[in-house]
């Protein structure tokens, strides 16, 4: 399926090695760099777009738009509430207050694996 969106990118310093976080939602430490998510009480910036292999190299965050982003599975259906889970990954939520990234694009029905589907981020906010 094709996405037809402008995606909105920043750039970042991240705060250390994230090359194996590409597509992870991510957050910004209070010096302005970008880390990983461990709690879901953290609120997210975007879905980091690349690689970056060490503390200081910029990296992209696609904070609105249409953008991959690694989901655990289990069952997430188009339209799903996708906040954030202890691994930085998205996940369906309706839990009161807890931090919303986007939206799902695509179903997913295996459960329990890391599938990356597109989202529509829509600006952060509480669910």
């Amino acid at each position: 399926m094709a996405w037809d969106n402008p995606t909105k990118v920043l750039s970042f310093p991240a705060a250390g090695d994230l090359s194996s976080f590409q597509f992870y939602a991510v957050a910004l430490t209070t010096a302005g760099k970008v880390t990983t998510i461990s709690t879901t009480a953290t609120k997210p910036l975007g879905v980091l777009q690349d690689a970056p292999s060490a503390a200081d190299e910029m990296c992209a965050v696609a904070v609105e738009g249409v953008s991959k982003m690694l989901v655990y599975g289990g069952t997430v259906a188009v339209n799903d509430a996708l906040g954030i889970d202890t691994s930085g990954r998205g996940a369906p939520t309706t839990t009161d207050n807890q931090w919303v990234i986007g939206d799902a694009l695509e179903a997913i029905t295996d459960a329990g694996t890391n599938v990356i589907i597109p989202v529509m981020l829509s600006g952060v906010h509480r669910y």
